[in-house]
């Protein structure tokens, strides 16, 4: 099946289960790294506020998501704790060591007060900026845990809708323990090597 039939497919699924019909998407993403790219860019030129719902860490989106809070934009992140495989400790270290401003750019998610961030359940990625911008991760139910396809919308309504999700799996949420793996991540960064 070609990328283009498989974009349209997806679509189709989406507007079913948004029940938005006239639902058309402005870009499709088939690797992370342009969506990654994309988000930042996004995030970067956003007005107001910013909902994030993820199941990954990214430095590049983190870093620039608390330059706009330190601009008086409110970021709104819920992020998962991840399977063993894909832990928020693992991505953190990972992210730690490809890159050393990450660590600054993660506590400014963890202690500024524009940031209210939380762990959930999250499903699936999804990004709202100014409810109107959207970008929705698909999942390939054989590979969960790796990065498959991305749609960006420009629509009120899907992102009204998703906003209201955010809502939902923040009611079932817990307090971020990401300040605290950060300090772990701290300790082993500054500690000795034997």
């Amino acid at each position: 099946m070609n990328s283009q039939k498989l974009a349209s497919e997806l679509l189709e699924v989406i507007r079913s289960i948004t029940k938005i019909s006239d639902l058309t998407y402005v870009q499709v993403f088939s690797d992370w790294l342009n969506l990654s790219m994309q988000t930042a860019l996004l995030i970067g030129n956003m007005k107001e506020e910013l909902y994030v719902a993820t199941r990954y860490m990214d430095f590049r989106t983190a870093e620039i998501a608390a330059n706009s809070a330190k601009q008086g934009r409110k970021i709104n992140i819920l992020h998962t704790s991840g399977t063993a495989n894909n832990s928020t400790k693992l991505q953190l270290l990972a992210n730690l060591m490809s890159n050393p401003r990450a660590l600054g750019a993660y506590e400014e998610l963890a202690s500024n007060p524009k940031i209210n961030m939380r762990e959930g359940e999250v499903p699936f990625s999804f990004v709202v900026i100014d409810r109107q911008f959207v970008e929705i991760e698909v999942i390939n139910p054989n590979q969960p845990d790796t990065f498959f396809l991305a749609f960006y919308f420009e629509n009120s309504l899907l992102a009204q809708k998703l906003m209201w999700l955010y809502e939902d799996i923040l009611r079932d949420s817990r307090e971020d323990a990401l300040l605290a793996n950060l300090r772990e991540m701290r300790k082993i960064r500054s500690s000795p090597h034997e």
